[in-house]
């Protein structure tokens, strides 16, 4: 929400367990996982309805961020 509602160039995760995604939320996580700010577990799962920990919600931040600089 703090981004607006970028539009996400693709509707399509590649994630096992992307069907868990909820649907209000797609939309912003295809735009978040294209812009690399959320990747994923290396297993190749997304873990949608998981808990993050405060390292994994620092790094979206910091990606976020960087992402923003990039832009300006």
């Amino acid at each position: 929400r703090y981004a607006g509602s970028p539009a996400a160039g693709s509707k399509a995760l590649s994630f096992s367990d992307a069907q868990l995604v909820s649907g209000y939320a797609r939309d912003s996580m295809c735009w978040a996982v294209e812009n690399g700010i959320v990747s994923g577990y290396g297993n190749g799962l997304l873990v949608p309805n998981g808990s993050a920990t405060r390292a994994e919600v620092a790094a979206v931040f910091k990606r976020y961020i960087e992402l923003l600089n990039r832009k300006a």
